[in-house]
């Protein structure tokens, strides 16, 4: 059994279409500098009551709430990521900007075999909530930026997110394309025996 021991290779896609025909994104674009990612799924349970008893319990998902921490962000990719504008090197923030949505993609190293985690979630938006500013002192200190988001479902498909790890039995092929495009797993085809 191997330990997850890091994280790297964040990048995020562009969702360019999804609704009931299908999803589409754009090209992958590295985020430098990923510090951690926490993901967290957003669940509750519905309780259905008969007889004095509880009669059921059904688990209601929706969607997942993820944290990014960043070791910095240019004021290009917050632009991206906000929906906001970034002009001649000025970002301009706008009370009416629409963040997009993006799919978000990295991997994460297992502590054997040189192996990876690969985690792709689908469809979500990411916002850096605050900026933190602050005097340096005796000591230098850094000040991280954090993104924040929640993930959803897809509309094409109801797929949140897929995970493979390179030691276990999964698609090479969908491994060695992670970051170029976003990984899709087609559905199997079952051929009805005579």
């Amino acid at each position: 059994m191997s330990r997850i021991i890091g994280c790297q290779g964040l990048h995020i896609a562009e969702v360019t279409k999804d609704d009931v025909i299908g999803s589409t994104w754009g090209t992958p674009v590295p985020v430098p500098s990923l510090v951690s990612i926490d993901i967290a799924d957003n669940s509750e349970n519905v309780t259905f009551y008969s007889d004095d008893t509880v009669e059921q319990v059904i688990p209601s998902f929706a969607g997942k709430e993820v944290t990014i921490t960043l070791g910095h962000i240019s004021n290009e990719l917050e632009a991206m990521l906000s929906g906001n504008t970034y002009e001649n090197g000025v970002f301009t923030q706008n009370a009416n900007a629409t963040a997009k949505e993006f799919a978000l993609m990295f991997k994460a190293p297992k502590s054997k075999n040189g192996a990876f985690q690969y985690v792709c979630l689908y469809k979500g938006v990411l916002a850096r909530t605050e900026s933190n500013y602050k005097t340096k002192e005796d000591s230098v200190e850094s000040s991280d930026v954090t993104l924040e988001g929640v993930f959803m479902p897809l509309q094409s498909n109801g797929k949140v997110a897929i995970k493979a790890d390179s030691d276990e039995e999964s698609p090479s092929t969908l491994i060695g394309t992670w970051f170029t495009r976003v990984p899709v797993v087609e559905p199997a085809i079952v051929k009805a025996s005579k």
